[in-house]
């Protein structure tokens, strides 16, 4: 099973990569002979495939929907980002484990723990875009921001016609 939901995700990464190449490559081809404005769209055309990304494993941003307190002091709060945020997972030796134990499903069922985490993909676009934002981390945790970036400037989409689709991976595929 681990194999086939391994080989089933990397399947959907190369079909999502196909789709935006293919797209890609359509826009450069279409913009060449026509007068372009500034995004790289002709005059006229808009952005007419709409495009959905899939992240890869580990590639959608986990946070924090309950309070768990910490021994350390330094507690997850609601609405934090929790995957990946590079200052919980160093201040994770002072904390006892706490980060780590927040990352954690039940083992039998998948469920959230019964430590008083859960942990849910944030649902947009930004999800994927990079997991760490800042200015040190961000360049380090980018997974989907030159390709939205792109596609933004260059080829006219927007959240209308470009949506993402993060999952929490750490869940089986027959539980998501």
């Amino acid at each position: 099973k681990m194999k086939e939901g391994k080989a089933r995700r990397g399947a959907w990464l190369i079909l999502t990569l196909m789709v935006v190449a293919m797209v890609l490559e359509k826009s450069w081809v279409e913009g060449a002979s026509s007068p372009t404005h500034s995004n790289g769209k002709a005059e006229g055309e808009a952005a007419k495939h709409p495009i959905m990304l899939i992240p890869g494993f580990a590639s959608s941003r986990l946070v924090s929907w309950k309070f768990k307190k910490c021994d350390s002091g330094l507690n997850i709060h609601t609405g934090d980002r929790v995957w990946l945020d590079v200052a919980h997972v160093v201040n994770d030796f002072i904390r006892d484990n706490c980060w780590l134990d927040c990352m954690k499903l039940n083992a039998v069922d998948q469920s959230d723990p019964e430590n008083g985490c859960k942990l849910r993909a944030v649902s947009s676009i930004e999800a994927i875009s990079e997991l760490d934002p800042g200015q040190i981390t961000g360049p380090l945790s980018s997974i989907f921001r030159d390709i939205i970036d792109a596609l933004a400037e260059n080829f006219g989409y927007d959240p209308s016609n470009l949506a993402a689709a993060p999952y929490d991976w750490r869940l089986p595929p027959e539980v998501l």
